[in-house]
């Protein structure tokens, strides 16, 4: 018995790690490829049906599409109509490998189709270790032969239970308890893949009967709803639309399928069931979709304008602090709410430059659980440096616009390359975070040393630099500023002699020496954009 249980959660395990791999293989081999098919064939509400439904049948995750449709809705390439229309489509699409299953996952012996499949794989990466398209080739065979191992696990242990076990006790409950039981699971789990794969298994078995079945792959739909909605939560008023749109659409396929349940189940039984009720149950599945298509398009233009109506985008109103309330207009007080703003930019560069290089800025030593979790946010902090860029140069550009002299042209062309330098000096250490972290993670002691010798002159340049950024407009600034440029040149050419003496005289590796050039390299060009903004900031 407990032996059974184990198997059945290995077999459910292993088809949710195998589903995330293939997808992730795929993403890789062919997502520039898809995204470019999405973006030229989403320019209408029936064609973004269409394209939602083939990338999402062939990648076998909405999830991947809807970051594709997010991104084409955040750069103003489609509208909200289109995105909730790939949207549909792409719960459309995730009904293919339900048909795959039926059709092919209980009349063969998936074990002996698994076992070529990853003998293949295998000799794949063997035979092109360094190509990085065999490589992700090779995983998803291997994900693809982990799909049927799992679900061949999931089919023993469920004939284990029909055999030993009274399941009438479970098969006797009215089948909205079933609706309540999926959508729970698939909550909790969060694979509506993995919730089809277990029904169909059970339905095979006889374990429960057809329209208990249909209850538990209608709650599996609304299930998947609360995983888009939990994504969307601290995301842009795009990804919240987007969302909601999806909850629509999941909330009317509850209402119509639950309270057709049993007049549909009788229909596909008798006409499907009866001869194979696995074919059967995916009919539902991909026709109560087809019906939610049918009702929502000719209305895909309305639902568009009222969601869009819905969230305000207040990421977007909080990413400035000090211009995003100026008067739009060459006023006294413009430039310097727009200094204000640079050097709160330029303070949030420094402090992610700190993370990447791994200093502390004067605070205590982080535990590496801390550490690991501050890396973990680095792309999303880049990515709000990238975007708070974007809105100063939106608000100096607008600006510029207006009527105004040569001297306040050239002060805002002046503070345009403020942004540029610091977001130049943030591009530059990020560059080397793998850098970094590999000399974190050395077991050579001398050079452990030399990251910590980085990392002591780093601090010292931060204070430095956070000293000088509250004396903009100082008389002795440019000097100083001077004096920092000077020091930063001397300090790069001797890390540079001497990591090539060290180099020639065989104490330091060849591999390791290009690393530590590379850091020298990026933390000197950094430095040089951070005193240039200053430089630009005093004039």
């Amino acid at each position: 018995m407990l032996s059974s249980i184990l198997q059945l959660l290995a077999g459910i395990a292993l088809f949710i790690y195998a589903m995330s791999m293939a997808e992730e293989s795929l993403r890789e081999m062919a997502g520039r490829q898809f995204k470019k098919f999405l973006q030229k064939n989403v320019n209408t509400p029936l064609k973004s049906i269409g394209a939602g439904t083939l990338v999402t049948g062939i990648l076998q995750s909405s999830s991947v599409v809807a970051l594709m449709t997010l991104s084409f809705v955040g750069a103003g390439l489609i509208n909200m109509r289109n995105a909730l229309a790939i949207t549909l489509g792409a719960n459309l699409g995730t009904t293919l490998d339900s048909w795959v299953i039926a059709a092919i996952g209980f009349k063969f012996d998936l074990m002996m189709m698994a076992f070529p499949i990853v003998i293949v794989a295998v000799s794949v990466r063997l035979i092109f270790p360094k190509l990085k398209l065999m490589n992700q080739l090779s995983m998803f065979l291997i994900g693809f032969s982990m799909l049927f191992i799992g679900l061949e696990w999931m089919k023993d242990s469920a004939a284990y239970f029909v055999q030993h076990l009274d399941m009438q006790k479970y098969a006797s409950h009215n089948a909205y308890w079933f609706v309540l039981f999926g959508f729970i699971i698939t909550v909790i789990i969060q694979s509506s893949s993995a919730i089809t794969a277990i029904t169909l298994t059970a339905l095979y078995h006889q374990i429960i009967p057809f329209e208990n079945a249909i209850g538990l792959l209608i709650g599996s739909e609304v299930g998947t709803t609360i995983k888009v909605y939990l994504g969307s939560l601290g995301g842009n008023a795009d990804k919240k639309r987007v969302a909601l749109g999806n909850f629509y659409f999941n909330i009317v396929l509850l209402i119509i399928s639950s309270s057709l349940l049993y007049p549909i189940a009788d229909f596909l039984y008798i006409q499907i069931g009866q001869y194979d009720s696995l074919l059967a149950l995916v009919t539902f599945q991909t026709g109560i979709n087809i019906i939610i298509i049918g009702l929502f398009f000719p209305f895909m233009g309305h639902l568009g304008q009222f969601l869009e109506s819905k969230y305000i985008d207040i990421q977007n109103l909080n990413l400035t602090q000090y211009i995003q309330n100026t008067q739009l207009t060459y006023t006294e007080e413009a430039l310097p709410s727009v200094k204000k703003e640079l050097l709160r930019f330029l303070n949030k560069t420094i402090e992610f430059n700190s993370v990447i290089l791994g200093v502390t800025n004067g605070k205590e030593e982080q535990s590496w659980l801390d550490k690991l979790k501050n890396r973990s946010e680095l792309e999303d902090t880049y990515i709000g440096l990238k975007q708070l860029q974007g809105a100063i140069l939106e608000y100096l550009v607008d600006l510029r616009e207006n009527d105004n002299n040569k001297e306040e042209i050239e002060a805002i062309g002046k503070l345009i390359g403020v942004t540029r330098n610091i977001m130049h000096a943030a591009k530059k250490i990020k560059d080397i975070g793998h850098n970094v972290l590999d000399l974190e993670q050395t077991a050579d002691d001398g050079l452990y040393a030399l990251l910590t010798q980085i990392q002591l002159d780093e601090q010292t340049f931060m204070d430095s630099i956070l000293l000088l950024k509250d004396e903009t407009a100082h008389p002795d600034l440019s000097l100083k500023i001077q004096k920092l440029s000077e020091n930063n040149e001397r300090l790069y050419n001797m890390s540079v002699n001497y990591t090539l003496n060290e180099l020639d005289k065989g104490t330091i590796k060849e591999l390791d020496s290009s690393t530590l050039l590379s850091i020298y390299r990026a933390i000197h060009a950094s430095h040089l954009s951070i005193l240039e903004a200053l430089e630009d900031l005093n004039s």
